[in-house]
């Protein structure tokens, strides 16, 4: 599987699971800055709540798992965290989808202050990329409430 698939089909693997009254619009069709989706909260009425938050989407054929199995690693461009944390104002998820097991793990990024010092030293010393740990039992559809409010 190319890199290509892998991206098409973590896109699908998201969509799928994601919960029926969050409203998924990709962004894909546009230039790539690092945004890949928008997603909004829809209530009981299946009107749009205006709760709105960005997806980055990044597949894996085998996510990394270390740390005896506790954490998901993935590894990112420290230029397009830094991006995340300094440029953008609505909240960015983080969404890494193994496409071989079709599980779904996700890290909030701007409101991690362990994050922007780990990404303040990678950039002193001179990085290209940093790990970003998830703790395993950060995934969806499983714990959206959580993430939820990781957002507000």
């Amino acid at each position: 599987m190319n890199a290509k698939e892998i991206g098409r089909k973590a896109g699908r693997t998201l969509e799928f699971h994601l919960p029926d009254h969050w409203i998924f619009r990709s962004q894909e069709d546009q230039e790539d800055y690092g945004i890949d989706g928008e997603i909004e909260l829809a209530n009981e009425f299946d009107n749009a709540t205006g709760f709105i938050f960005k997806a980055q989407i990044k597949g894996q054929k085998a996510v990394s798992i270390i740390e005896n199995g506790t954490i998901a690693s993935f590894s990112l461009k420290l230029e397009r965290l830094r991006y995340y944390m300094h440029k953008v104002e609505i909240p960015v998820i983080l969404i890494v989808v193994d496409v071989t097991t079709q599980k779904i793990f996700w890290k909030s990024l701007q409101d991690n202050a362990q994050l922007r010092e780990r990404m303040n030293l990678a950039l002193d010393n001179c990085q290209k990329n940093i790990a970003i740990h998830i703790p395993v039992t950060d995934t969806l559809p499983e714990k959206e409430e959580e993430l939820l409010a990781s957002v507000e």
